[in-house]
Order: C-alpha cells, then structure tokens, then sequence
C-alpha cells in the first residue's frame, strides 16, 4: 500500500500538465500513488496523462465527465489507497524532494495534518513570492483557534486519508472557494497539525486561471462559502467558541478579499455594496476584531478605504500595481 496518494484534478491543462507530472515522477520519494482525473477535458490533457500511465506503473488516470475542481478531488479521493493525501493541480508543481521531506516530518510528529509553504511563481517559473511563514503557537485548533484564519488552500497540506473517510467531508462540485468550505471543516478533527516553513508547492499564476476569470458576478459565492462554515460549526456546536475567528473569515474572505477581486473588475459592481452590507448586518463590530493586525499597516489602510467606499482610489491603485509588476 502506498503511504501518499497525489490526486491531481486535471481540466484542459495541456500546456501545464507534463511540468506538473515531471516533477511528481521525479520525487526522491518511491512510495507514493498519482491518481489523475480527467475532469472531461476538451484539449489534450487525457492523451498526456495516459501517456503517463503507460510509462509509469505508479499513475492511475480516472476519466470523467465534468464536475469541477470539487468534484475530481472527491473522485481521487474515493480512489486513493495512500494513508496521506496530497492535491496538486494541474498546472501547478512541487519541488523534488517535497514527498520525502513531508513524509518524514508528518511520521516523526505523529500528526494527521502538515502544512507547508509555497511560492508564486510565473508561467516561465520565475519566483513572484514565496507564502513560508507557516506557523502557530499549538497544534490544534483547540490550542491555537488562529490556525483556521491561515491560507486555506488545500494544496499545501499533507493530510491523513481519516480526516476525510472517518468524517464524510468531501469538496463540494461545481463551486468556487471550495478549499475554504473544506479545510476550515477538517482542523477541527485534525489531532495534531504540524509545518514546515518551506516553499515545496510552486503555484503557476496564469491568464485563464479559475480567479482570474473576468465573472465578477461568482465572486458572490464567497458569502455562500463563508456561510457554508458557519453552518458546519453551528452543527458542531462550534460557532461561539470560534466567534471572533469566524468573524474574521467573514471580514478577510468577503469583504476584504471580496471587495478587492470585485474592484480589480469593476469599481461600479452591485456586489461591492452586498460585501458591505453583509459585515454590517452580521458582524456590526468588525472593526473591533483581534485579528485585525492580520491584515498589516497595508491592509489597514485598505479596509478604511473600503469602510469610506473608496472604490474609486482602490480601483487606480490596483491598476497602478498592476503596471507596476508588467
């Protein structure tokens, strides 16, 4: 049996999947799986990954009609035989000798879930930051509630097949921000949580991406995501042991992430308002949070802004930064 199960979604990656899969096969680890699901691709991505396959007995490649980023992981999930489960998309990769080096730390911990850092990287694989700094004081979200404010994504994390199989929690289909409805869900029966801070995952920034999509109008699911959340820890009886944190997500994810993907858009949007509304609605005091120095002096300065509904400013200086990094 393998200790890691790599499940790669793939849909219509073709300039990106062979880098992704060179640098699975190459790992300096030699006990793991790559479960690759075709998620009803149009290109040629299905042909390369059978390709693949046929060289490599270690590769297992699932066909599928399209359900989405949510849905292919749930599909490689149901095909794992792995004890630790790792997401690599598509278009993004890892460096050599992140299986061994993940591996070993997760086994020495005896922990469930590790975490590790990444850095942003450019179609030609030129560094555009590195996201390393990834720990906390306890390792539990009992011990440290502020490990469900860090990134979200699922790519970054080594996590134990239990947390998935013992719990039912899946990715949901055909959504977005599906990584913050899951993995907020996950530390909470996650034992021990371990990191190391390194950048093994080289996320690809590309024009065409899922959240680079010019559809201002789906950047509403983020409240549908958010929302999500609550509800799980309402279930779990969890929300009020977690209320700031989860005042947090809501102020991090919706109005502060939101505002600016709208912004970066469409300064104009009817969305803009919505973001607003909802923190003063649900979390009138949002300004008072203790997590508030999350978002930096920048930050800061940007929620103000976003407070006094400068969307106006907000709009120029994007595009300014955006000029800047051409």
């Amino acid at each position: 049996m393998p200790k890691i199960s790599v499940i790669v979604p793939v849909y219509n990656v073709e300039p990106y999947l062979s880098k992704c899969l060179d640098s699975l096969v190459t790992q300096s680890f030699d006990n793991f799986e790559i479960i690759v699901v075709d998620d009803g691709s149009t290109d040629s991505s299905g042909i390369i990954a059978k390709k693949y396959a046929e060289q490599y007995c270690n590769i297992q490649v699932i066909i599928q009609e399209n359900q989405g980023l949510g849905g292919a992981r749930n599909t490689g999930i149901e095909h794992a035989t792995g004890d630790f489960f790792l997401f690599v998309d598509s278009d993004d990769y890892l460096l050599k000798d992140t299986l061994s080096c993940i591996y070993k730390k997760i086994i020495e911990e005896n922990a469930d879930m590790l975490i590790f850092g990444f850095s942003n990287v450019d179609i030609q694989g030129n560094i555009l930051s590195e996201e390393s700094h990834v720990s906390f004081k306890g390792n539990s979200l009992r011990e440290c509630p502020e490990i469900v404010l860090g990134a979200p994504a699922a790519w970054n994390k080594l996590i134990h097949k239990d947390l998935f199989l013992k719990t039912d929690i899946r990715f949901p289909p055909r959504v977005w921000y599906e990584d913050l409805r899951t993995t907020t869900k996950l530390y909470i029966y996650a034992k021990k949580i371990v990191y190391i801070n390194q950048p093994f995952y080289q996320y690809v920034k590309r024009p065409g991406s899922i959240m680079n999509i010019d559809k201002a109008d789906r950047i509403s699911e983020i409240i549908d995501a958010v929302e999500d959340v609550f509800s799980y820890y309402k279930e779990k009886n969890l929300f009020d042991t977690y209320k700031e944190e989860m005042e947090f997500i809501a102020l991090n994810h919706i109005y502060y992430l939101g505002s600016l993907h709208v912004i970066a858009l469409d300064r104009k949007h009817h969305l803009l308002k919505t973001f607003y509304a909802y923190m003063k609605d649900h979390f009138p005091n949002y300004m008072q949070n203790k997590y508030l120095d999350r978002l930096g002096s920048k930050g800061m300065v940007i929620l103000k802004m976003l407070n006094k509904n400068s969307y106006f400013t907000l709009s120029s200086l994007l595009k300014l930064k955006k000029l800047g990094s051409q």
